[in-house]
């Protein structure tokens, strides 16, 4: 049998910075090669370097332009200002996460960030890294040991590049990081939440004529429409966003996962059926639109405000609903994969699994913030079972369940759940999942 070779930490990645999206499980072999990249390298750096630790506190950043080595300083330092570090730090590891670079300078552009000067500087990176070990060391903090593992991958793609003493420090967190990674399979935050019934109805959802279903043409897209479609839902309007043929969107996939299975009683779809076969059985208004975006002119004019009350959401994997949409259609109500306000942001079932040993949905009227909308309704669930796609098949299960249940009560009621208002500064928001902490949610059992 060929041993796994691992792929992360290969090339520029400065220059060709990994997106870590849908990343394939392979089991235990991937955590051993893993390991076995990482202590190649450190065998070849020399002896470790400890980082410098400042003894004093530091001033944070001001005005317009933040000098990334001051606010890494600043990071580093004993604060006398907890909710101001917390900003801070959420604020550094956003913007490593969302082009995997540091720029020397970052220029605040009212609700924009630019960066500004270069992003070579190893400094900046084993000074960002070694922010992040301190902060997973003290707190067990996942968003900051996924990037501290995403900011390795890309120190030890350039590690012959590195002097003597970039070396050493490289070499100190790599050692740690072990440690680290071995203290998040181990940590659970107590005792599991209790599991959450799945969506009972006992009759057909009905007909509603001011209801519309935005569907990317996605195997979540899929797996609502069928989960509506089988429990007797009837809607106004359908519009299927498509991409123009050869193209792919993030929540696409070329081969559907195996519908082989169950979770109980959580109604399972079967992700190989079209969605706009499935759509036909929910409305008789069906739109397709190959925009390739739902921010498209096309999909925002095919939605009038005034015509719906609102508007189920499915849209491709990654893309934020911009303004025009936000502000000029009738609510979007979208399922949430993670229990808010505690999970917010990308790939959260796999946080919340190593983490609590649960998973969770939240339905939300989206909003120009991400994930901070109103709440209608929330769930926990079980993880997927051994064998079960958690990518898009567990995916489908758990934000169908949730959009069930909340259809259910408008059906029985005649009005949505009440909302929950969310607080800005509640919970934390997560990124890309790094594949070793990926595989060890899910070898976490």
């Amino acid at each position: 049998m060929t041993a796994l070779f691992y792929e992360y930490g290969q090339g520029d990645l400065l220059e060709t910075p990994l997106k870590y999206t849908y990343t394939a499980f392979q089991g235990a072999p991937f955590l051993e090669a893993w390991r076995a990249a990482r202590a190649e390298i450190r065998d070849s750096l020399g002896a470790p370097r400890l980082p410098r630790v400042p003894d004093e506190q530091v001033t944070p950043p001001q005005g317009a332009i933040v000098d990334t080595a001051s606010l890494l300083e600043f990071l580093a330092a004993p604060s006398g200002d907890a909710a101001g570090a917390r900003r801070w730090m959420g604020w550094m590891i956003q913007r490593f996460e969302v082009s995997k670079r540091i720029h020397s300078a970052y220029a605040l552009l009212g609700g924009r960030v630019k960066g500004n000067g270069e992003y070579r500087d190893m400094d900046l990176y084993l000074r960002l890294a070694e922010v992040l070990m301190w902060k997973t060391q003290q707190t067990g903090h996942l968003p900051a040991l996924n990037a501290l593992l995403k900011c390795l991958d890309t120190l030890c793609s350039l590690h012959d590049t590195l002097n003597a003493t970039q070396k050493g420090r490289l070499a100190s967190l790599l050692g740690v990081e072990m440690r680290l990674v071995q203290a998040a399979r181990r940590h659970r935050s107590g005792v599991a939440a209790d599991i959450d019934p799945p969506a009972r109805l006992g009759h057909d959802l009905g007909v509603f004529p001011r209801v519309a279903f935005l569907a990317a043409d996605t195997m979540r897209s899929r797996g609502y429409a069928e989960a509506l479609a089988a429990h007797g839902a009837w809607l106004g309007r359908v519009v299927i966003v498509k991409v123009p043929s050869g193209e792919q969107r993030w929540g696409q996939s070329q081969a559907a996962p195996s519908s082989d299975g169950s979770l109980g009683a959580y109604f399972v779809p079967d992700l190989a059926i079209p969605l706009q076969e499935t759509c036909k059985m929910l409305s008789d208004n069906v739109v397709i639109l190959e925009t390739g975006t739902v921010n498209a002119p096309d999909v925002t004019a095919a939605l009038p405000a005034d015509a719906f009350d609102f508007i189920v959401y499915s849209g491709f994997g990654g893309e934020l609903v911009g303004r025009d949409l936000l502000d000029d259609s009738a609510p979007l109500l979208h399922m949430h994969a993670g229990w808010l306000p505690d999970y917010r942001g990308s790939t959260t079932t796999f946080y919340s699994w190593l983490r609590d040993g649960t998973c969770g949905a939240s339905a939300i009227f989206l909003s120009a913030q991400i994930d901070q909308g109103e709440i209608l309704g929330r769930k926990r669930y079980p993880p997927p079972p051994v064998g079960m796609d958690s990518d898009y098949l567990h995916d489908a299960v758990l934000r169908s369940d949730l959009l069930l249940s909340v259809m259910a009560h408008l059906a029985r009621t005649g009005e949505l759940p009440q909302p929950l208002s969310q607080q800005a500064e509640e919970g934390d928001t997560y990124y890309i999942i790094h594949p070793v902490l990926k595989h060890l949610a899910i070898l976490s059992g």
